[in-house]
């Protein structure tokens, strides 16, 4: 078994110690930490640290967010494994739009940071699931069917279980031109690449360009579209319940990675017509104990949760929710904060999640599961980071306006549609675009998800918390891809 980390062994990027130091005259990742030498890890830098591509002395730098490859004090790497099990959990709510589109771009940033560090030509053994938010309205088995609940309150769209953790299989309908799978949008110089990967790295008909001294580039499409092609979903469908880049071609059983990310950016397109009470926790444990979709954990492989939402989870704990005054009138947004007592407890739902890595597996949850979600918390702020070091997250001041924080925002009124005034927290933070017309138009606006990040607080060092109103997700995804990539160990 062999661990491949650091900036020597980045054979893959044609990136070598004589070479680089043969081209800029300085020692690259081959001793010990000197300001100036080029580095892709801290490993490469002996005591001191890697920033931006450069070695530089410890005490001249911050801890960085991920702190992946940190002091042994400061990370301790768990048994390392050789395979990924990757589960999104997409929020499939009416005020999704933007944030899906938002996923194909940064899924790429994602896996393509896996192979930092790996030989060039071989691909890690990954497979990705998407469940969406929609757990419907029941809670413990029991589904919620009085007829008179939310007959004030026509905008909720739930419906008895919801999809209850059941993994997507099929591209939406919408997606479908006369059974052709037709495009998601994917933003050009975004995604870097490799100088030697023969455009792997890139989405089909793309190509890497603009390449730096460390071979090195982007992601250009060769034709004027900034779109990719979703591909036949059966190739690289595994169990009807997931997908996985091993296909066969010519007979040949062989990895074929830009497709595999292709088909995952694609069944991220979840739709924006499930339930506006979001269970997005609740969701995990029900995906990974249904007996029919236990096949996608595997003992040698790291579990990694990816949670996208704009909303707070609201995963119901007891049946006096659903008597709510708030759920059937003007306040119903405040209902999933207001009443703490009422919702599943985030400790039970990480245990459940543990144990059913273990029941389908056999191997200890707590040493092989990372948790991750890009959600409501303001860009920049004490929120943003690894589990462990956002303990100050409670106290934040969400939005731009009011006393409130991140554990008690203000409760503010808005006007609606409908010309009617409603309450709902502050925001924890927007994302505005400019429209052709010069206005500022808000295309996110997400609320405090206090119950997410303390579920990224349980994970400690193997949680993650980015703001979901970052313009950009490609340097997110990156850094959770090194994250996870250090974790990995690699056998040829």
């Amino acid at each position: 078994m062999k661990q491949l980390t650091g900036l020597a062994s980045w054979v893959g990027a044609g990136i070598l110690c004589g070479k680089i130091a043969a081209v800029l005259g300085v020692m690259v990742g081959c001793s010990d930490a000197a300001d100036s030498v080029l580095c892709v890890v801290h490993a490469d830098c002996g005591q001191g640290r890697c920033v931006n591509g450069l070695c530089v002395d410890r005490g001249d730098v911050e801890v960085d967010s991920l702190g992946a490859s940190d002091t042994e004090t400061d990370f301790q790497a768990p048994e390392l494994v050789a395979n990924l099990d990757v589960l999104f959990v997409v929020d499939n709510s009416a005020s999704m739009i933007q944030e899906q589109e938002l996923l194909a771009t940064s899924m790429y940033s994602f896996f393509n940071a896996l192979h930092v560090g790996v030989k060039d030509g071989f691909w890690i053994d990954a497979r990705m699931a998407v469940i969406t938010s929609d757990m419907g309205l029941h809670y413990d088995g029991g589904v919620y069917e009085d007829s008179n609940f939310m007959f004030d309150n026509p905008q909720v769209k739930c419906s008895g279980s919801g999809d209850n953790g059941e993994m997507v299989a099929e591209y939406l309908p919408e997606y479908l031109n006369d059974d052709i799978q037709v495009t998601v949008p994917v933003t050009p110089a975004k995604i870097t690449c490799r100088e030697t990967a023969d455009d792997d790295d890139c989405p089909v008909q793309w190509t890497c360009t603009n390449m730096n001294m460390q071979g090195v580039g982007t992601c250009t499409p060769r034709y004027e579209h900034t779109s990719v092609s979703c591909p036949e979903l059966s190739t690289f469908t595994q169990g009807n319940r997931f997908v996985s880049p091993l296909t066969e071609k010519n007979g040949d059983t062989v990895m074929d990675y830009p497709g595999f990310i292709a088909a995952g950016a694609c069944l991220m397109h979840t739709g924006v017509d499930g339930c506006n009470y979001e269970q997005q926790l609740a969701a995990i444990p029900a995906a990974l104990m249904n007996p029919n979709q236990q096949v996608f954990l595997r003992s040698d492989a790291l579990t990694l949760i990816i949670v996208i939402t704009d909303e707070e989870d609201c995963s119901h704990g007891s049946e006096d929710w659903f008597h709510l005054n708030e759920i059937s009138s003007v306040s119903a947004n405040l209902a999933c904060g207001k009443y703490p007592e009422l919702a599943q407890q985030v400790e039970s739902i990480r245990q459940e999640i543990l144990d059913a890595k273990k029941e389908a597996t056999g191997v200890d949850g707590a040493s092989s599961v990372l948790f991750a979600a890009i959600t409501g918390v303001p860009v920049g702020s004490a929120c943003e980071g690894r589990g462990d070091r956002i303990g100050n997250c409670a106290d934040v001041k969400p939005g731009v306006n009011g006393e409130g924080t991140m554990e008690n925002p203000d409760v503010v009124g808005r006007t609606v549609a409908t010309g009617v005034e409603q309450l709902y927290y502050e925001y924890a933070c927007q994302r505005f675009e400019e429209t052709t017309g010069g206005e500022l138009v808000a295309v996110t606006s997400a609320y405090p998800a206090m119950r997410i990040v303390q579920m990224a607080q349980l994970f400690g060092d193997k949680g993650y918390i980015y703001s979901i109103c970052n313009e950009d997700w490609t340097p997110i995804m990156t850094q959770l891809g090194e994250a996870v990539q250090q974790r990995l160990k690699i056998e040829y």
